[in-house]
């Protein structure tokens, strides 16, 4: 499995994204990237048929680059794919987050614009490369839910 690591950077002198370590520019060619995963899939030994392994038990489906709906919260039951995992650190504030009010709400829809910036950008990137799926922890882990940080 491969995890495409996006994170916002706020400085203006630095790249807008940095994907698995590398800075690109926010004019993204998505096919390097595609190209950085491909070769990770055919190249790497730890990575080697690893494309469809078993999706955590919560991805937020962003749909496709041509449908552009809002994203929603899915309860995925042992289900076998490929995701992106957005990394960021929450900082001082926290950013959007699943709560045990707003969990079924965030199965209907995520409304794309009520995001922080870093997590639109992750969405829109995760579209690009083609999947389907994306975490993000804050999202996909209900946060005032004891049994969901126990599982």
């Amino acid at each position: 499995m491969y995890h495409a690591l996006i994170s916002h950077q706020e400085s203006l002198s630095r790249p807008a994204f940095s994907i698995v370590g590398r800075g690109i520019s926010r004019n993204i060619d998505i096919s390097l990237c595609r190209q950085w995963i491909d070769e990770c899939l055919k190249l790497h030994v730890n990575c080697l048929n690893r494309v469809a392994l078993r999706l955590p038990s919560r991805v937020i489906d962003v749909g496709s680059s041509e449908t552009l709906q809002d994203p929603c919260l899915v309860l995925v039951n042992d289900r076998c794919g490929s995701y992106a995992t957005l990394s960021h650190c929450w900082g001082g504030s926290i950013p959007a987050m699943t709560t045990l009010c707003n969990y079924a709400e965030r199965q209907r829809s995520i409304p794309f614009l009520s995001l922080p910036r870093q997590f639109q950008d992750a969405i829109v990137v995760t579209r690009q490369l083609g999947l389907r799926y994306i975490w993000i922890d804050s999202l996909c882990i209900i946060q005032d839910s004891q049994q969901d940080w126990i599982e």
